[in-house]
């Protein structure tokens, strides 16, 4: 791999490593201790990491279309919860987290990839 690709996906694990410590109801509220009121922009952050990857070209991964479309449409979501929220952290929020997070990593969420 090449240095930017593994940037890239550095910046990608480690933001699904935070949407699910948001998402988790164990790990949520050490986070928000954590972040304090940066939480809403650590989140977007991670969010922005996740549409880089689905908005690329990439088709290398497993039902590209599908996962593509839904992953999209769940951080457009995501987003608009955030917004709503206050200090981005409604439970709206989490449960958009919960269902990006079932599409990102199908096999630990329980999907079926």
């Amino acid at each position: 791999m090449g240095d930017e690709t593994t940037q890239f996906a550095s910046r990608y694990s480690t933001a699904v490593a935070l949407l699910a410590r948001f998402a988790g109801d164990g790990t949520h509220a050490a986070l928000r201790r954590e972040l304090g009121e940066g939480l809403g922009a650590a989140v977007r952050g991670a969010l922005d990491a996740v549409e880089a990857l689905f908005a690329s070209g990439d088709v290398a991964l497993r039902k590209w279309p599908q996962r593509r479309t839904l992953a999209l449409s769940r951080i457009s979501a995501l987003r608009a919860a955030l917004d709503r929220a206050s200090a981005g952290a409604g439970d709206e929020a989490r449960r958009h987290a919960r269902a990006l997070l079932e599409i990102l990593e199908p096999e630990e969420g329980g999907g079926k990839g």
